[in-house]
């Protein structure tokens, strides 16, 4: 009796644990940031900014609600709709996967910085569910999941450029750009 009673408990604790990988217990993790290339750009020089997106989920699709983007400089957009790229990070120790939803090339020549305003993004992500046999997904069986929705918005970015340093009159002497 005392076995039946403590071989019943390791099954429904074995139950539970597998029941508690299931895709209606996850809460969706989805945020944006944005990125450059270069954390001092100097003025009248290029620099690229990237806004990405980062999900623990896999994207079903992803909707952006702002239009404009940057103003008050010259920019032009090197990747966009045609051209995502998807793939994985680790952002402080957790695996997301990560898509670059845009990339914009920034020349700045008489603003002295750039405020990029919050960009407002709507995901649907898709998170399979946890099957606890190898043989589950054999003889073209599908595996279950379930779509979240969830939103987010990017963080108001400025972007600070620094005048191009001078050059001293040794310097100039020396790859022959000054005359004496």
């Amino acid at each position: 009796m005392t076995l039946t009673v403590l071989l019943l408990a390791a099954l429904s604790s074995l139950a539970s644990l597998f029941s508690a990988v299931s895709p209606q217990d996850f809460q969706p993790t989805f945020f944006a940031q944005i990125e450059t290339n270069n954390a001092t750009p100097i003025r009248g020089d290029s620099t690229v900014i990237s806004i990405v997106l980062y999900s623990d989920g896999e994207f079903v699709d992803v909707e952006c609600k702002t239009t404009k983007v940057l103003k008050h400089s010259e920019f032009r957009c090197i990747s966009g709709a045609a051209h995502r790229m998807a793939g994985q990070a680790i952002v402080k120790g957790k695996r997301y996967n990560r898509v670059v939803w845009s990339q914009y090339v920034v020349k700045s020549e008489k603003v002295k910085d750039i405020k990029i305003k919050p960009l407002k993004f709507t995901a649907q992500i898709r998170y399979y569910e946890y099957t606890p046999s190898p043989f589950s997904g054999m003889w073209g069986q599908r595996r279950r999941y379930k779509d979240f929705t969830a939103k987010c918005s990017t963080p108001t970015f400025e972007i600070k450029f620094t005048e191009k340093p001078k050059k001293s009159t040794r310097e100039l002497l020396k790859y022959g750009k000054a005359a004496i």
